[in-house]
């Protein structure tokens, strides 16, 4: 999750960071030949959501009511 550094602004704040979101997940495995050998085998599958399907926006208003702090506004940009 990324938002710029005055969440009060409602529009876009030319040459600071935008308000971003990504979930990811993922899935891995490791597999050693034995514990003398110099090889293992090592794989990894990740998938995730960016931009709204992520939820970031949802999440960071709910985290910021929960914790007293001022609300993000510029969501929607």
């Amino acid at each position: 999750m990324y938002a710029p550094s005055d969440l009060s602004r409602k529009d876009h704040i030319e040459g600071d960071r935008p308000y971003a979101g990504m979930i990811y997940g993922g899935v891995g495995y490791e597999f050693f030949r034995d514990y003398i050998s110099e090889w293992t085998h090592y794989g990894e599958l990740d998938f995730g959501m960016i931009g709204p399907a992520a939820f970031a926006g949802h999440t960071q208003r709910m985290i910021h009511r929960i914790l007293g702090c001022r609300d993000p506004k510029g969501w929607h940009n």
